[in-house]
C-alpha cells in the first residue's frame, strides 16, 4: 500500500512523456515541419547539451538557440526538453 503514491505518479509520469496511440502519428509526422537546423538542435538536446553548449558548439547566439528550441517544443507540441529527447530516440536521429 505504501508503494501505491508512487506507483501512481510513475504512471502519470509515463503517460505525460509517452506518446498515446493517437498521438504518435501527429508527431511523427510533425518532425517533416522541423527545419534543418530545429532537428540538429533536437538532437544536440538529445544528447544533453545546454543552450550554451549548443551556441558554443552552432557558433550562434543563445538566444537563437532558445528560439529554436521554442519552436521545436511549439512544433512537436511538447513542453520539456527530455520530451524531444525521448522524440529524438523514437526518430532513431539519436
Amino acid at each position: 500500500m505504501k508503494m501505491r503514491p508512487a506507483l501512481e505518479r510513475a504512471l502519470a509520469l509515463r503517460e505525460m512523456l509517452a506518446p498515446t496511440a493517437a498521438q504518435a502519428p501527429a508527431r511523427e509526422s510533425a518532425s517533416d515541419t522541423l527545419t534543418v537546423r530545429e532537428r540538429e538542435i533536437a538532437s544536440l538536446i538529445a544528447t544533453g547539451l545546454s543552450n550554451h553548449d549548443i551556441a558554443e558548439q552552432l557558433v550562434i547566439t543563445e538566444g537563437t538557440v532558445e528560439v529554436h528550441v521554442k519552436h521545436i517544443l511549439g512544433k512537436l507540441g511538447f513542453r520539456s526538453r527530455a520530451q524531444v529527447s525521448g522524440w529524438v530516440a523514437r526518430q532513431g536521429a539519436g
